[in-house]
């Protein structure tokens, strides 16, 4: 019987690949472990990003809540000044923050004018106003004024509560 002569060579080579092989079977264990952390890690992060995504919702809507719209005051009546021009225009009636047109492009000629969005100091005046609207007639120096519309809201703030308003059991 011979003897194969490449045994002492192939006995080596086991030996290196046996040890190889323990070193990725350790590497792997750390790397499985790491990724477990960072897989929780991860989920908590979510968590929180959904809770202040809520949260955000939530002070955009309220920040909105005392807002009104003023739609049909055509184009540059307001001049340089829309708060002042606000206060002038209904100065008996509200007690306002602010007064801004909505924040899209200037309309051309023929198109329908931007709505101011009003910000009122106090909820309950706001809700006076919106209550009296469609009684309201105010005409202006160039035109009759279309009202006030709905009041300003985020509309994911709009359709999360009228979700819970339609079916308390969602929320």
């Amino acid at each position: 019987m011979q003897r194969c002569r490449c045994a002492p060579w192939g006995a080596r080579w086991l030996g290196t690949y046996a040890s190889a092989i323990s070193d990725l079977e350790g590497a792997a264990n750390d790397h499985e472990q790491r990724l477990t952390s960072i897989q929780a890690s991860v989920s908590q992060l979510q968590g929180k990003v959904e809770l202040l995504t809520n949260k955000c919702d939530e002070l955009e809507g309220r920040s909105r809540l005392n807002n009104i719209r003023i739609v049909g005051v055509v184009e540059g009546t307001e001049g340089p000044r829309p708060t002042e021009f606000v206060v002038d225009f209904l100065h008996n009636l509200l007690r306002l923050d602010r007064a801004h047109r909505t924040l899209r492009p200037r309309p051309g000629d023929g198109a329908p004018p931007r709505p101011f969005v009003v910000r009122v100091n106090q909820f309950q005046t706001r809700n006076e106003i919106i209550r009296k609207a469609p009684s309201l007639r105010i005409t202006l120096p160039n035109g009759q004024l279309r009202m006030f519309d709905s009041p300003d809201l985020a509309m994911d703030f709009v359709k999360k509560n009228l979700k819970t308003m339609v079916d308390p059991q969602s929320a």
